[in-house]
């Protein structure tokens, strides 16, 4: 009699539904610094789609990152990763943008379907850090209902500051603040006298050429 309770228990676990990724490792991780370890949701819609996601981040403190550190320990490692398990009628998810502050000092951009965030479903394509972003792109394979990405990484030797973050589907974008590196005041100072110094040389050659 056990026997058939035990083999009619596993027929009913078999044809249960699969359910949706749960919680990454990101969030509550421990080697995180505390302040900076969380979730955010993303939502926008239209008259036809939604698009309702959350994101998982972490900012580790240089050396603290347990996963292959392509910095090998001499910067902050900042680790987001997304969830589109809310809602059934959520669109894919097609690009994360992480906003970068003028001499953020970020690099080493890539991407892991290992820890610290669980195995994920949707790798992106080649990520892309630019003067005032850094970006991961999903148009080959979208993060879908279900789906969880590949934990999504960047370093920068300077510490975080929240800066605006967002998620499209190719259609509709969705923001919210994300951690992202916080150059230090005497970094801001010499971009400031960079480009105040810039600005001073392009208004003399211009008044030179109307000589």
């Amino acid at each position: 009699m056990k026997l058939v309770f035990a083999v009619a228990a596993l027929a009913v676990v078999a044809f249960l539904p699969t359910l949706p990724a749960q919680a990454s490792l990101l969030s509550s991780d421990p080697l995180a610094m505390a302040a900076w370890r969380g979730t955010q949701t993303f939502y926008a819609a239209d008259d036809v789609y939604t698009l309702n996601v959350t994101a998982d981040y972490a900012v580790y403190a240089p050396g603290q990152y347990p996963g292959t550190d392509p910095s090998v320990g001499a910067d902050y490692v900042y680790a987001y990763e997304i969830f589109n398990t809310l809602n059934p009628a959520s669109v894919g998810v097609t690009m994360l943008t992480v906003g970068l502050a003028p001499g953020s000092g970020a690099h080493y951009a890539g991407f892991t379907s290992g820890p610290p965030g669980q195995l994920g479903g949707a790798g992106p394509a080649q990520p892309r850090i630019g003067a005032t972003s850094a970006r991961w792109y999903f148009f080959i394979n979208p993060v879908d209902y279900g789906e969880d990405s590949f934990t999504l990484r960047f370093t920068s030797p300077y510490g975080p500051r929240w800066m605006t973050a967002s998620v499209d589907d190719g259609g509709l974008s969705a923001d919210a603040p994300m951690p992202s590196p916080m150059p230090e005041p005497a970094t801001l100072v010499l971009l400031s006298a960079g480009l105040a110094s810039t600005i001073l040389v392009r208004r003399r050659r211009a008044a030179a050429s109307l000589v």
